[in-house]
């Protein structure tokens, strides 16, 4: 098995969550790795999400992988995840300003 980009943002609203990845209805997947880029001149704020499914409540605290994190300009934030997501779970980013892209790297299981 090799890992294999499972999703990228260029630019985000910033504000609201925004879901950026979902697992096949007939699958699992691993997310080893997320890395966030703050590729603009001004600190910012990022948080990620985690639910069972698309339109399952956003704001559910148990979901919260990642919560506001700063991000310093000009810098990368690499984390290690170790994620199992079922069928159909979803991945959701937030930034508090639009210089923030994020990437996420993993492996999909389809059965």
């Amino acid at each position: 098995m090799s890992l294999k980009h499972l999703f990228s943002t260029a630019q985000i609203t910033t504000g609201a969550l925004l879901e950026v990845y979902k697992v096949p209805a007939s699958g699992q997947a691993a997310l080893s790795s997320l890395i966030i880029c703050n590729y603009v001149t001004t600190s910012g704020r990022a948080s990620v999400t985690v639910a069972t499914a698309s339109g399952v409540a956003a704001t559910v605290p148990a979901q919260r992988l990642y919560w506001n994190i700063p991000i310093p300009p000009e810098d990368t934030l690499t984390l290690t995840v170790g994620l199992t997501l079922a069928a159909s779970g979803v991945v959701r980013v937030q930034a508090d300003s639009t210089g923030l892209s994020f990437n996420g790297f993993g492996e999909e299981f389809t059965t």
